[in-house]
């Protein structure tokens, strides 16, 4: 008897069902946006993450102070004959490369009378480890607003690898 109750039921469920208007086709899965579509949803933070120009030969450094690995402050229009090196992180392989060519060419910078800055956004703290591991002789800048690196680099979304050379 349970089973014929439970047939009808389910007989009047179809027929109700029947009767409801069509539900909507199913959509289609979700596709990741493409960087058109998210440079015109958001333009503001598409703006932020652009690249800007990088300065030109002969441009002058924006004048902005930015402290070394031990805190101490560093005015970046006033450096002479220097050559800055960026790098994206401190203590990575790629960059600990790099620091330790600057480090071993060192002498010869000097004796050209240049004096040798790394720059990146780490904090001074985590700069002063790793000159510290790696025996550099060399100062390196922290730049967490990324105005220098921006400016030189032509990003300020990350920090490209690259050297520099000031001369005036």
């Amino acid at each position: 008897m349970s089973e014929g109750r439970r047939s009808q039921r389910l007989a009047r469920k179809r027929d109700a069902d029947d009767t409801k208007p069509e539900e909507p086709a199913v959509s289609e899965p979700k596709r990741a946006k493409t960087a058109e579509a998210r440079t015109r949803e958001a333009p503001e933070r598409a703006q932020a993450a652009s690249t800007r120009a990088a300065l030109a030969v002969g441009d002058a450094l924006p004048d902005v102070e930015l402290l070394d690995q031990d805190g101490a402050p560093v005015r970046v229009t006033e450096l002479e004959k220097a050559v800055l090196f960026t790098y994206p992180r401190a203590n990575t392989p790629g960059c600990t490369k790099q620091a330790q060519g600057y480090r071993d060419a060192h002498d010869d910078w000097a004796a050209a009378g240049y004096a040798v800055y790394g720059l990146s956004s780490d904090a001074p703290r985590s700069q002063k480890t790793w000159a510290t591991k790696l025996g550099l002789a060399y100062r390196l800048l922290s730049d967490p607003e990324r105005v220098l690196i921006g400016a030189l680099t032509g990003t300020r979304g990350s920090t490209k690898r690259s050297h520099f050379v000031r001369w005036a």
